[in-house]
């Protein structure tokens, strides 16, 4: 479907959506953001820079979020209020900070998980019509269980919709670094059942760390080994941490990936300014990112396969 004028065809709600890596691309396919919900006044201010001073950012725990409150939110600045059924995506990139292996002090059902149960009262609140959720894929592992098996049975008890939960790996979406992340397409039932990706390249060799750095001989992770890994290979996940070390052929010791480095490798442009952060800072952004391109894919997917083919068309509301 050709683009009118750029006009935005499809409004989208970033729920815990962080400074927002995963959206980078999504105005390429005519999708507009006209809600991030995030608490961190870091990435507020960082959301704001790169997408623009007038871009909604309200500042509220997610699990306290209704729609009245959106639209009062939305009164207080200007903008139009919105409808039940009336947003085409929501995309839920809850922190993965306590179901990540990385994190050896992670507890169930911390606050951030928290957000992940309550998820399914805000789908029957907005009524979306898909909703994209990403976590570690821990959440699908034994020792994660009692929590997915809560968010599984509030989905199996959410009418109107239907879901299917993936294991996606970022590099087969021209991502260059193995990204393994558990996602859940979500998606009303007039609208079908939900379509994933097809990967979007066969061609891993120029996804090689040494491909698309060529001066790169060498990356460890930094988080359970310390022996350099060769290069010619994509790059391990980057993290919220910023733990990888590369080597480069004319350094005897590894030094950090710099924050240029981390933008690449998430596949954000130069546009995506994080000027001026510290190291800690950007990488926090940066690892609690989906990689753009991967959303990118999704979305377009979603989009073209299942939003066309339902019988409202988009931006429609609910069908009667």
């Amino acid at each position: 479907m050709e683009l009118s004028n750029n006009k935005p065809e499809l409004k989208y709600v970033l729920d815990c959506g962080g400074v927002a890596v995963s959206s980078h691309h999504l105005s390429t396919v005519g999708a507009d953001c006209i809600c991030n919900i995030d608490m961190g006044q870091l990435q507020k201010d960082m959301y704001q820079r790169i997408y623009g001073a007038d871009k909604p950012v309200w500042m509220e725990d997610v699990t306290k979020v209704t729609l009245p409150g959106m639209n009062r939110f939305f009164d207080s600045i200007g903008k139009p209020n919105v409808k039940v059924g009336e947003i085409d995506f929501w995309i839920a990139t809850t922190s993965c900070v306590e179901i990540s292996m990385v994190n050896k002090k992670r507890t169930m059902f911390a606050a951030p998980n928290l957000t992940l149960i309550d998820l399914p009262r805000r789908i029957r609140e907005f009524q979306p019509k898909v909703v994209i959720v990403e976590n570690s894929s821990n959440l699908f592992k034994a020792n994660m269980l009692p929590l997915c098996d809560s968010l599984v049975w509030e989905l199996e008890h959410l009418k109107g919709y239907r879901y299917q939960c993936a294991e996606l790996d970022a590099v087969h979406y021209k991502v260059p670094q193995h990204r393994k992340r558990g996602y859940a397409i979500l998606t009303r039932e007039e609208y079908g059942d939900p379509v994933w990706p097809q990967p979007t390249t066969t061609d891993y060799a120029s996804l090689c760390l040494s491909a698309v750095l060529p001066n790169i001989t060498a990356f460890t992770s930094g988080l359970y080994r310390n022996e350099p890994v060769p290069a010619n290979r994509p790059c391990c996940t980057i993290t919220a941490g910023g733990l990888i070390r590369v080597f480069e052929k004319w350094l005897k010791n590894a030094r950090p990936l710099t924050v240029e480095e981390g933008k690449l490798l998430m596949t954000v442009g130069k546009d995506f300014n994080l000027d001026g952060l510290s190291y800690k800072d950007a990488f926090l952004l940066l690892g609690n990112g989906v990689p753009a391109n991967l959303m990118l894919e999704i979305v377009r997917t979603l989009k073209e396969q299942v939003l066309l083919r339902g019988r409202s068309g988009l931006n429609n509301g609910m069908v009667g």
